[in-house]
């Protein structure tokens, strides 16, 4: 389950002008793709260091790594 947190972080890639790859935004912070990718889809948590840090950006704070990401509506079917 994705944590408010994993889905910031995916919100702070993909809602801008020019999308950042989970390689990009992972040079930016130093860790690798794979650690992105298990915060934003497998619910894991970052460690101290890195919660941390994306705090310090304003991506997400460190109570979002406890709360559940909310629920997406479903896109509408197209007639």
């Amino acid at each position: 389950m994705m944590t408010l947190a994993g889905y910031k972080i995916r919100c702070f890639r993909t809602d801008r002008p020019r999308k950042l790859s989970r390689d990009e935004l992972g040079r930016m912070i130093g860790v690798p793709r794979s650690t992105i990718t298990g915060w934003e889809i497998e619910g894991k948590r970052a460690k101290p260091d890195l919660m941390n840090e994306l705090a310090r950006r304003e991506i997400c704070s460190h109570a979002d790594w406890y709360e559940p990401a909310p629920v997406e509506e479903p896109a509408l079917a197209r007639r």
